[in-house]
């Protein structure tokens, strides 16, 4: 109830990247709805937020901006995902 008198009350914030944000909005991060609370800094509005989002190659899970990753080398028979990004 709280996210829908945000979505419908809630003041739009100019972020760092050029776009304005309520406080609180859903979001949909490759298919899965979740709640998006701004940051204090407003660095990143939710759709900015949503396109830096990556699914990790060997698990599957989404790596959002901020989360430590490693390097890791799968075993050769491996096949590896559509979704996959190479650097």
């Amino acid at each position: 109830m709280q996210n829908n008198f945000y979505q419908l009350f809630g003041w739009d914030m100019l972020c760092k990247c050029g776009h304005t944000a309520k406080k609180k909005t859903t979001l949909n991060i490759h298919g899965s709805p979740g709640l998006f609370t701004l940051p204090e800094d407003k660095e990143y509005c939710p759709e900015c937020f949503a396109k830096q989002v990556i699914r990790c190659a060997w698990c599957g899970n989404y790596i959002l901006p901020g989360n430590a990753i490693t390097l890791h080398s799968p075993k050769p028979q491996f096949e590896t995902p559509e979704y996959r990004h190479r650097i």
